[in-house]
């Protein structure tokens, strides 16, 4: 019997000290990246000539990648990054001027590097 009421006295001290602990992550980033990433298009400077457009920025992204053992990740979260800023400062296309990756650059095993440039498109004024 004195034994169970040290397991619930424990229990109960656990519980109430682990009350005040908070859980927080970066999922919310990761998901409101994604969604404002799926508003924008990528257009070839070529195509968008075809519309109604309005230069709005130019955007760089880098990601220097320092795991020796793991490959580098492709050129997409980059893309993605690029693509979350466009909608945020009000657009709907982007174009890709470069993105190049330079292995062993300073303390970097690879950098991955992209340029964009972001516009506004005018679907309703074509």
């Amino acid at each position: 019997m004195r034994r169970i009421s040290i397991q619930i006295l424990a229990s109960i001290l656990i519980l109430t000290g682990c009350s005040n602990i908070r859980v927080s992550g970066n999922l919310g980033d990761l998901v409101g990246t994604s969604f404002r990433a799926n508003n924008v298009e990528s257009y070839t400077f070529e195509e968008l000539m075809a519309y109604n457009h309005r230069y709005l920025a130019s955007l760089n992204e880098e990601y220097c990648h320092t795991d020796k053992f793991e490959p580098a990740p492709s050129f997409k979260h980059l893309e993605r990054n690029l693509k979350s800023e466009t909608q945020k400062l009000g657009g709907n296309a982007i174009v890709f001027d470069v993105c190049e990756k330079q292995s062993n650059y300073q303390n970097c095993t690879a950098l991955l590097r992209c340029q964009a440039s972001a516009y506004v498109i005018d679907f309703d004024g074509i």
